[in-house]
């Protein structure tokens, strides 16, 4: 008997496949008289399987991931996809349960939500947060449905599941630059609300007193003019400060700042700022003083000095203005793990607990009535900060306990003195 798979065509000229058995019936002489053939139409089971062929190669080659388990949950079948992307090969896969991906970014309330959906035969769509099995992090965009046999029970549930890490980096950058676009936003509308104040006011000093010593109906006695001059040339000082702030300000939010670091002896820089600053100290009777650790051998930083020079005179500058007539100011130097510190304290009123974080953003003031009417930009921590940091050095504010303000500040240790 022969028996096997036959292409033949039928009267319509439509190819089919038969299952063919052909056996021969023997005569008395022991040759068969003649042969008798039976044919099953084969044709759409040929069909299934060539299907079930074509889906297997597509599951196989697949640039998605595919899981298949059982009810239970317990993995069944992945495909190569599953592999590459989460580092399990298929013989670590299966058997296990796909909670071995887990990253803990789920709660079990979504879990179980997933798990309800599915056994009620309905298709679950998400994203998972997955860990990889030699570490490191990914995510997928997955659908998993029932699989149900022949009397509509689920067997088997189905995932297919697409890597969208790209996409989720690419969003995450997205909503920091969105981000960052608003807190410009909102910085920029901060300027405008300062500016308009702080700028108008310098100059309407200084348009209002020229006006006044240019109107012919005023005479001008010498001691009026004495008297207007100095009144525009405070206001001009004031608005050319205000200038300088923001610019010292965008050229260090931009970038452009360079900072070209070399040995910068503190103690000295520290006195020369104060000796600048001595009209206004000896104006409000405030006792001025630099005190260095001698242990430790004249302070020197590796900085910037153009940098060190204007830190001391920002933060001089705010202890100054909200220190007290007859207060004190003292400036602490020493030396700490590779590090010149610098404590300034002051006897003024101190900032609320929840302001001193904020105070250091730009065009932010302090809450208090009293601190934030005091004139200026709102940018002086703000440089200080970033001048500090591009330093490789640390700042931190702090109220003190027995009253006052304290700035500490850590820069880098340059050369020592000999």
């Amino acid at each position: 008997m022969w028996r096997g798979e036959v292409l033949n065509k039928t009267k319509s000229g439509e190819e089919r496949w038969f299952d063919t058995a052909i056996s021969g019936l023997a005569g008395s002489d022991g040759k068969p008289d003649f042969y008798v053939g039976v044919e099953t139409d084969i044709t759409e089971t040929k069909e299934r399987e060539a299907r079930l062929r074509s889906l297997s190669v597509a599951v196989e080659q697949s640039p998605a991931s595919v899981v298949i388990t059982d009810t239970n949950g317990t993995i069944e079948y992945v495909n190569p996809r599953f592999s590459e992307i989460s580092g399990y090969s298929a013989e670590e896969a299966i058997g296990q349960n796909p909670r071995i991906l887990k990253s803990e970014d789920k709660s079990r309330e979504e879990y179980a939500e997933l798990w309800k959906t599915i056994t009620s035969g309905e298709t679950w769509r998400g994203e998972f947060h997955n860990r990889r099995r030699g570490g490191g992090e990914y995510w997928e965009a997955a659908s998993i449905a029932p699989v149900k046999d022949n009397h509509g029970k689920i067997s088997h549930f189905l995932a297919v599941k697409e890597d969208i890490s790209e996409r989720k980096e690419f969003e995450r950058r997205l909503m920091a630059e969105k981000h960052r676009a608003e807190e410009a936003n909102v910085s920029k509308m901060r300027f405008l609300a300062s500016m308009s104040h702080e700028l108008r006011t310098p100059l309407n000093s200084i348009l209002g007193f020229s006006d006044l010593m240019l109107d012919p109906a005023i005479e001008l006695t010498e001691d009026r003019v004495k008297g207007y001059s100095s009144d525009i040339n405070l206001a001009g000082r004031l608005l050319l400060n205000h200038v300088n702030d923001i610019l010292e300000y965008s050229e260090i939010d931009s970038g452009k700042r360079v900072l070209r670091p070399e040995a910068v002896w503190i103690e000295k820089e520290a006195r020369r700022v104060g000796d600048m600053l001595m009209p206004d100290l000896t104006s409000k009777r405030i006792l001025f003083s630099v005190i260095s650790d001698s242990t430790t051998g004249a302070p020197c930083a590796n900085a910037d000095l153009r940098a060190v020079r204007q830190i001391f005179f920002n933060i001089l500058s705010n202890a100054i203005k909200f220190s007290p007539t007859h207060g004190e100011i003292q400036v602490l130097l020493g030396r700490k793990n590779k590090f010149e510190t610098i404590t300034i304290l002051d006897d003024g009123p101190g900032i609320s607990e929840e302001k001193i974080s904020q105070v250091m953003e730009p065009f932010q003031r302090a809450a208090d009535p009293v601190l934030a009417s005091a004139p200026g930009t709102g940018l002086g921590l703000s440089i200080v900060k970033g001048l500090i940091a591009e330093s490789k050095g640390t700042l931190a504010l702090s109220n003190r306990l027995e009253g006052g303000f304290k700035v500490e500040i850590s820069l880098p240790s340059g050369k020592k003195a000999a």
